[in-house]
């Protein structure tokens, strides 16, 4: 049995990738745009022109 999980990435130029949002063991997504640069995934807010994401510990 192999893992799962959602991510969320931004393409960036050339082949660079910023992941913005991580959660394993999900394999449900309920996405939905609040704003032009936020965006709620899963009942968690991420706003995607902060340096930050969203990754549970």
């Amino acid at each position: 049995m192999g893992t799962f999980g959602i991510v969320g990435e931004l393409q960036g130029p050339l082949w660079f990738r910023k992941v913005v949002y991580s959660e394993r063991k999900t394999d449900e997504v309920h996405l939905e745009w609040s704003n032009n640069h936020t965006v709620v995934i899963n009942e968690h807010q991420v706003n995607l022109l902060l340096e930050k994401s969203w990754i549970p510990q």
